[in-house]
């Protein structure tokens, strides 16, 4: 019995036996006896949270069984009496055992107050609001107290979700064609350099979580290794460090198909980045690709003084003031065509700036041809259209948690 320890500081001890793991675990199993059933992670959770609030110097006249009897009748008592609810563990000890212990740290309600029932440890979350359960009679030996005990705990009901759409043809035009920049906007007003989300308030972010997704072939990031790594440049602190200081994100295994590399995220964890420390906010995101030690270098994907002529009724050239490297039969898109008469040519503007795009024939390192006609049109000798190569488009999509 605890009383029976002949010490000048009887409250250390005993509050060393009640807070070691093997007593948390015998606790854990009492509750699952008189439940009758597995226990909920977040059950168990709040249950460790409940037992650290105890104040070891009531518990002097208790043997150690009977204390954790105890703990654990009260606490089933509580979570019957609160199903769906909110437990405040002070109000709970100050009715079934006595006073707690009196901190000098300013508690707020918000951190006094826990959801039990819907707060789960931050390392084992899914993001789910599917409950997992530990433990049962039969699984006493096996359920380890520190899987369950967590350094920070995470109601569900403050997470939330954001999905973002990286697309490389709205990127920030003013970084190197292997740099991939864009502004984070609570808008559904799309423009040039900007990546768009409906949610509002994105602080604190813990994770981010990617997709399969796909690059343009080019040499530097067809290697040995099968592999490619990226980086998100605002969260380099917290960040995996290889060779040479680079760093990287998330890993993903690199499929050859065609023109393309398929990028497939390594699964562990569910291609998830966990961050140690919340990012408090997002205001750019900057991806850089390494081959996955060394820089992956990427072609221009757009050219911005391409010149339209008529070839003959039907086909029309673009002519570029640099090397295109594009092949036949790629897709190209065309913004910012337009005539000296544009009410009259109208027709013909909007079918070579048509959103589908067009499908090219190689004719020489700085011409291509398309199948429009412009032969009808008022042409302006000072118009230099916008030509980006499809090929060339990086397309990520992103899951972002954050905490509200």
């Amino acid at each position: 019995m605890f009383r029976n320890y002949d010490s000048l500081n009887d409250a250390g001890r005993i509050e060393r036996k009640i807070i070691d793991e093997d007593f948390k675990l015998m606790v854990i199993n009492m509750v699952t006896k008189y439940k009758k059933r597995k226990l909920f992670r977040s059950e168990a959770a709040g249950l460790i949270a409940y037992i650290q609030e105890i104040d070891p110097q009531l518990l002097k006249k208790y043997s150690r069984p009977q204390i954790g009897d105890l703990i654990a009748r009260n606490f089933i008592k509580q979570l019957n009496a609160n199903k769906g609810g909110v437990l405040d563990t002070h109000e709970i000890l100050k009715k079934q055992i006595g006073n707690v212990r009196v901190s000098s740290e300013k508690v707020s309600p918000e951190k006094k107050m826990v959801n039990y029932r819907n707060c789960t440890p931050h390392r084992l979350e899914s993001f789910s609001t599917e409950n997992t359960a530990v433990g049962s009679e039969d699984q006493q030996q096996t359920v380890s107290a520190e899987y369950l005990l967590q350094p920070t705990i995470i109601p569900a009901s403050r997470l939330r979700s954001t999905y973002l759409f990286l697309d490389s043809m709205d990127r920030n035009l003013s970084t190197d064609p292997s740099v991939f920049k864009w502004t984070v906007l609570n808008s559904a007003n799309t423009r040039q350099g900007t990546v768009n989300t409906l949610s509002d308030k994105i602080h604190n972010i813990t994770v981010i979580q990617f997709s399969t997704f796909t690059i343009p072939y080019v040499a530097s990031a067809d290697n040995i290794y099968g592999q490619l790594s990226l980086l998100i440049e605002e969260f380099d602190s917290m960040s995996v460090i290889l060779r040479n200081n680079r760093r990287y994100h998330m890993l993903f295994n690199s499929v050859i198909t065609g023109i393309r590399i398929k990028q497939i995220p390594i699964h562990e964890d569910e291609a998830r980045f966990r961050f140690s420390v919340p990012v408090n906010i997002l205001d750019t995101i900057t991806l850089r690709f390494f081959s996955p030690y060394s820089p992956v270098t990427f072609l221009k994907d757009r050219y911005t003084d391409v010149v339209i002529t008529s070839l003959n009724p039907t086909q029309s050239l673009l002519t570029f003031t640099e090397e295109h490297k594009v092949i036949d039969g790629e897709l190209v898109h065309i913004t910012d065509f337009n005539t000296a008469n544009p009410a009259v040519d109208y027709i013909q503007i909007n079918e070579i700036n048509v959103e589908e795009g067009h499908i090219v024939t190689f004719l020489t390192n700085t011409t291509l041809r398309i199948n429009v006609g412009l032969s009808t049109i008022t042409p302006d000798a000072n118009n230099l259209a916008k030509v980006f190569i499809a090929s060339r488009r990086i397309s990520i999509p992103i899951r972002i948690i954050y905490m509200v």
